[in-house]
């Protein structure tokens, strides 16, 4: 048998390994248990981790000798993007579910500039907690506030920025509920549609 070149032998090592496909799942379970913990910013992290890595089934990375969509350019599901562009793709495509109701356009004033809320997720906060380690100084959580039987999500347009908890919890359930999660999560989505299944039927207005 004729011996592999060093060349050969590089490229076979080189060849990165299969994801986990259970990492997704994995990063919502650590979310819940740090949630539980008090551990916000970490909860947060995993969930950031868990957007970033189903936005890569949306928007795949580019082969190698391919390119991907610009950046300055929203790809369509299924064609290649960068990181970046994939992550604030997934974050515009999933708004409306986010914010619990603004779907375009959403931009608050932040470090003097109207900045986007895809940009705060991906260069400010995502990139800080996974990079960093920790939220940056220009952002801190806002809890909720209940109204009567009511709870509404909180956000501070002041400096630092008051980015509402609510939101953490969205972006949970926006990857927990993404069609290209759903062999993941099965079993909590038949959970929760028994349950809305049971409970009585709201009254009808007018």
């Amino acid at each position: 048998m004729a011996r592999k070149t060093r060349k050969e032998l590089a490229k076979k090592k080189s060849v990165p390994k299969p994801a986990n496909p259970l990492g997704i799942r994995r990063r919502i379970e650590d979310a819940h248990v740090l949630w539980r913990e008090g551990r916000k910013e970490g909860a947060f992290a995993q969930v950031l981790l868990a957007v970033a890595a189903t936005a890569r089934k949306r928007y795949p990375k580019a082969p190698h000798g391919v390119q991907p969509v610009p950046d300055e350019q929203r790809p369509h599901a299924g064609e290649y993007a960068r990181d970046g562009n994939a992550f604030k793709t997934f974050v515009l495509d999933e708004m409306k579910k986010i914010t619990g109701g603004l779907k375009y356009g959403v931009a608050f004033p932040f470090q003097g500039a109207n900045t986007p809320l895809e940009e705060i997720l991906y260069e400010h906060l995502r990139c800080a907690l996974i990079h960093e380690g920790g939220m940056p100084d220009s952002i801190v959580l806002t809890q909720p506030v209940r109204d009567g039987e009511k709870t509404f999500d909180v956000l501070q347009l002041r400096d630092p920025l008051g980015f509402p908890e609510g939101w953490i919890n969205t972006l949970l359930c926006v990857v927990v509920q993404a069609p290209e999660n759903e062999p993941l999560f099965r079993d909590w989505l038949k959970i929760q549609s028994d349950y809305e299944a049971s409970l009585p039927p709201s009254p009808q207005k007018g």
